[in-house]
């Protein structure tokens, strides 16, 4: 357990993602570090784990950890079809002090591209950005989530799980299973 009990907070109708993020981040001030998602797609429960460990390993600790490969799913949750590389800023982790020099910007998509980007400019922070190459995150892309040259071809970028390796292609079953659960 990561030492801090459950917490619900209620935002004020509308609040764009980054101001619910920055809300959360404030409201729990001991934490020194924070991960989110989008809600309609899976982690796989040692997600939050590894990337800790990774933050932590490089020296200095990283301070924003980008998922650099993801699973994709189209339309369901469970419909996995393959693994992506390439920047996953919405699965990532942050570190304290990049909430405390940055904020997340108020708008409701890219936002943690925004702050990425945010990070990589700060002269103290830039260095301390890192890559998690671990399949922990299942991304569903559908219509509404995905930019406009996507919408032409939802697999775009999409390679075989066969490519990622035999644990990789047990990943359907384990995110089916998880679900059941739920």
């Amino acid at each position: 357990g990561c030492g801090v009990g459950g917490r619900v907070l209620q935002m004020p109708s509308p609040a764009t993602l980054g101001e619910k993020r920055n809300a959360g981040v404030a409201a729990v001030p001991e934490a020194a570090y924070s991960a989110s998602f989008d809600d309609d797609d899976v982690s796989l429960p040692e997600r939050l784990s590894a990337n800790l460990r990774a933050m932590r390993s490089r020296r200095p600790p990283a301070a924003f950890l980008s998922a650099s490969r993801k699973y994709i799913a189209i339309g369901a949750i469970d419909n996995i079809v393959g693994f992506e590389l390439g920047r996953c800023y919405g699965a990532g982790m942050v570190a304290a002090d990049v909430t405390d020099a940055l904020r997340w910007p108020s708008q409701d998509c890219f936002e943690d591209h925004s702050l990425y980007e945010a990070v990589v400019s700060h002269a103290e922070l830039r260095s301390r950005v890192a890559e998690a190459d671990e399949l922990l995150y299942v991304h569903r892309r559908h219509a509404s989530n995905v930019t406009a040259p996507h919408r032409k071809d939802m697999w775009q970028g999409v390679l075989p799980l066969q490519l990622a390796g035999p644990s990789a292609t047990a990943a359907p079953e384990r995110v089916r299973a998880m679900l059941q659960r739920h």
